[in-house]
């Protein structure tokens, strides 16, 4: 009753700013706005810090903890998700929370799945799937300052660290870590459980199937070091300038 009136009240005034409160229980910090509609199943297990941005159309299943810090945005058509039902028992549901840490940013139609953990300073690009597996124990997290890019696809247990980029429609499977500042590129896919080393570089449309340590690049289906492939790029400017 309280979401329906929400959903049909003028933001923006005093009216609707007390059925947010009331909707959320006071669990909802200063300076926060949330713009309606929202779609939601337990609002009480749902907490939002202050200085927030909520846009249109977030959409959270809730029988789970929703953690969200101080100074999140959430673009438009953003979905959480904290429950699922058991593979072979579907009558059981199965709950992890989800927590977004402060200053992170989830872009348009993303899609947190249960147990993620968001980083602070994280940014999640539009349409990206976060997600964790229901079969293990193990939370995917995103640690601070990473960047994900659109259309993004990374599986259960998977540790990206600081400022590592994915460029938009790569897929990272399971158990796999990025170190601090690795890059992935468009449309690439990365097996599962695989290292990619601090700074190293899997270039675009690869498939990449064994570890790359620090500094590497996988580049043409071979690993190479990045003074090779720096001088190979640079060659390849030269010949499109002659």
């Amino acid at each position: 009753e309280i979401l329906y009136k929400l959903n049909n009240t003028k933001p923006v005034t005093e009216e609707y700013n007390e059925i947010i409160s009331d909707l959320f229980k006071g669990k909802i910090g200063d300076n926060t706005f949330v713009q309606g509609p929202l779609y939601l199943n337990i609002a009480d297990n749902i907490s939002i810090g202050s200085n927030c941005s909520i846009n249109p159309y977030f959409k959270c299943m809730s029988a789970g903890k929703i953690i969200i810090d101080d100074y999140v945005q959430i673009a438009m058509n953003v979905s959480i998700v904290t429950n699922n039902h058991d593979f072979y028992d579907r009558a059981v549901l199965t709950i992890q929370d989800v927590h977004i840490k402060r200053n992170a940013w989830i872009g348009t139609g993303s899609i947190i799945l249960p147990g993620v953990t968001i980083g602070e300073g994280v940014f999640v690009g539009s349409l990206a799937i976060v997600a964790k597996s229901i079969f293990y124990g193990t939370a995917t997290k995103i640690e601070n300052n990473a960047v994900i890019g659109s259309k993004t696809f990374i599986s259960h247990g998977c540790v990206i660290q600081n400022r590592a980029v994915i460029e938009g429609d790569a897929h990272i499977a399971g158990g796999t870590i990025l170190q601090t500042g690795a890059i992935v590129g468009p449309q690439s896919f990365v097996s599962n459980k695989l290292q990619i080393g601090q700074g190293a570089n899997v270039t675009a449309g690869s498939v990449l199937t064994k570890n790359l340590g620090e500094g590497e690049v996988y580049w043409n289906g071979q690993i190479i070091k990045k003074e090779r492939y720096d001088a190979i790029k640079m060659s390849a400017v030269i010949r499109r300038k002659s």
